[in-house]
């Protein structure tokens, strides 16, 4: 008769009965973790804690931390900060769950003080992003009004330290080889004086000078962009505190005071004339006049010698402001997301802050108000119903199309021509511009790329062996296309398909390679730290039709689970579709995809064994592989194209 041990495959009787009992009692927790562990709280279930007990002798147990919702990447970010307020001396990450974390502690462990939750987590951003804004200023952009930025820099900066980083967009965005719209303001500021809405004796004449730009538009953003922005801010700040308490700003002319110290003092009249011009279309004329005007007494001044005059400048406009803003304390604009957190986060101590039904009913009023017309009229945040603060979305602070219908907005309304956004997905986007988006395109630049989105969930869980593999894995993917080197690979010249496990394995571009051309997939860069939650975007390429968009990520929703034990969504939608993994039990799903995707799988979602040929199933209704379905669809699309490009 076998013993115990024998049945197990414990039959090495070099091995003392001690340590065999506790192989025993290891491997039955490491299957205990794999039936039960669907969310981070499921630790506590009495199998678990009392095995560990055993196997500790009470010197261990199992914590905690989950949440109760996932946004993406500041997801991630809360997982993180809550990580590292767990003692390391006391608490070990154990198990990585897109909504939690488990970790193994010791039995005295002290419990996390939730108090200090939220401000880690703004410190998290903070540090993740104030560097990241300051040497890439992503979320500046420039249009045919001058220069602008993303509301979600006074998150980061202090306005003299924005003033700064303005200085360096400004020669980002303006390089010496950039074409020069000076001579067209200088024709606009010329037809105003024939019209006789300037003095006669203004100089406006001036050609294209990049030098005249680039400090006409940093100096407009000085002026308007930065410190009237800052005094907006303050003044719709005061409106919401009783009339008793309310304080005014004193007066103070940024533009007369920075034109007095470049020595332009006699202009002002002339600036003054400009100012008061109606039909400028947001044109900086009054800043395009002063640039000239001082490039014209300095035409000497080379790039460098510009640089520093810009930052003589800065310098001088925080001497004249730091008093004021010293004087006059705004919030910090991170409450919403201190709300957030509180109610997210749930630690083994119970929730932060008890679910409550008032947020809900909040939302649930804000849809019903936004499609009113007139008076009583709501803003309601068009990425998800939200209770948090909602404004009108920028282009520069979002990666898709402000204008874009939604039904969310009560449709022929000019005042909802754009969407609102509330705070916490606001702080969403800005945290995929700065850590994700490998370019500066914003708004529709970004929308018009056709990027489809895959989300990665575990199979069960992550451990830290096997998520630190799936972050190199995940950091080495780049972009790849079925192009005609793959199709004379994979299908042979007579037209055999050889889509063998083999031959894909042996395909070039399909390999992971460390070092690759520039990145062009839209992924997280979060070096340093384990990732919780894994998902990336994919462009198609230059030029691709809706179809095309959904070859490549289709494919990989199906090959990934083979290589990296995870469940795969594919997705047109920026918005994670679920919390965990748990939430849905097939191993793929393609959310909205293409029809000509759908025409070929026949269905949107399989299990693991329908994505292989040949692997025994006892489902009633399985099919055949689709992984060569998909590349033999892409390589008809090809011929096709080129039959018609040849005729």
């Amino acid at each position: 008769m076998q013993t115990r041990y024998e049945k197990r495959g414990l039959d090495n009787y070099q091995l003392d009965e001690r340590v065999q009992s506790i192989l025993i009692r290891l491997v039955r927790l490491s299957d205990l973790f794999a039936s039960i562990i669907k969310h981070p709280s499921d630790i506590e279930a009495d199998s678990l804690t009392n095995l560990l007990s055993n196997l500790s002798a009470g010197q261990l147990k199992f914590s905690y931390h989950t949440l109760s919702d996932n946004r993406g990447v500041l997801t991630n970010v809360l997982n993180n900060a809550l990580m590292d307020l767990h003692p390391k001396e006391f608490y070990t990450p154990l198990l990585y769950l897109p909504d939690g974390v488990v970790y193994l502690a010791k039995a005295d462990a002290p419990a996390i003080a939730v108090d200090s939750i939220p401000e880690q987590v703004i410190q998290k951003i903070k540090a993740l992003c104030g560097g990241e804004l300051r040497k890439r200023q992503t979320g500046f952009g420039r249009d045919g009004k001058g220069l602008k930025f993303a509301d979600y820099y006074w998150l980061f900066f202090e306005i003299v330290d924005l003033m700064d980083v303005a200085k360096s967009a400004a020669c980002r965005i303006i390089p010496s080889t950039k074409s020069s719209s000076a001579a067209k303001r200088s024709a606009s500021l010329d037809a105003f004086k024939n019209e006789g809405e300037l003095p006669s004796y203004a100089n406006v004449a001036f050609g294209d000078d990049y030098r005249i730009d680039r400090l006409a538009e940093f100096g407009d953003t000085l002026c308007r962009g930065i410190w009237r922005g800052w005094c907006d801010r303050f003044n719709d700040w005061q409106k919401q505190q009783p009339k008793t308490d309310r304080k005014s700003l004193p007066e103070l002319d940024l533009t007369q005071k920075l034109t007095e110290h470049l020595g332009l003092s006699e202009d002002m009249a002339v600036v003054r004339s400009i100012q008061t011009l109606k039909k400028t279309g947001g044109v900086p004329l009054d800043w395009y006049y002063l640039a000239a005007q001082y490039i014209q007494q300095n035409a000497h001044l080379d790039d460098q010698q510009v640089q520093m005059m810009m930052a003589e400048m800065v310098t001088y406009a925080a001497n004249i402001v730091r008093s004021i803003v010293q004087e006059f304390i705004l919030p910090d604009g991170w409450n919403d997301l201190r709300t957030y957190v509180q109610r997210v986060v749930t630690l083994p101590t119970g929730a932060i802050t008890p679910p409550a039904t008032a947020p809900f009913l909040t939302e649930l009023d804000r849809y019903k108000a936004a499609k009113v017309t007139g008076r009583g009229r709501e803003n309601v945040c068009a990425m998800s119903s939200s209770s948090y603060t909602v404004t009108e979305q920028m282009e520069s602070a979002t990666l898709f199309t402000p204008q874009v219908y939604s039904n969310r907005q009560i449709l022929f309304n000019a005042q909802a021509a754009k969407r609102q956004i509330c705070a916490i997905w606001s702080i969403e986007i800005m945290l995929r511009q700065i850590l994700m988006n490998q370019t500066n395109a914003t708004g529709g630049d970004f929308e018009g790329r056709k990027y489809r989105y895959l989300y990665l969930y575990p199979a069960y869980f992550f451990t830290p062996e096997t998520n630190n593999f799936l972050q190199k894995a995940y950091s080495w993917i780049r972009r790849t296309r079925f192009d005609a080197d793959i199709r004379k690979h994979l299908v042979s010249d007579r037209q055999v398909a050889q889509f063998s496990v083999e031959n894909y394995q042996s395909v070039d571009s399909l390999l992971i390679q460390k070092d690759a051309e520039k990145d062009q997939t839209f992924k997280l860069s979060y070096p340093n730290e384990p990732l919780t939650f894994f998902f990336m975007a994919l462009p198609p390429g230059r030029d691709a039709t809706d179809t095309e968009s959904w070859v490549m990520p289709s494919w990989l929703a199906f090959a990934l689970p083979l290589i990296l034990d995870v469940k795969v969504v594919a997705s047109e939608s920026p918005v994670p579709p679920f919390i965990s993994g748990a939430d849905f039990e097939q191993t793929t799903l393609l959310d909205g995809e293409h029809q000509a995707i759908s025409t070929l799988v026949k269905r949107d979602s399989y299990r693991l064994d329908a994505i292989l040929p040949n692997v025994p199933t006892n489902f009633p209704h399985s099919t055949p592989s689709v992984l060569p379905t998909v590349f033999i669809w892409k390589s008809i699309v090809k011929k096709m194209a080129i039959q018609i490009g040849e005729n």
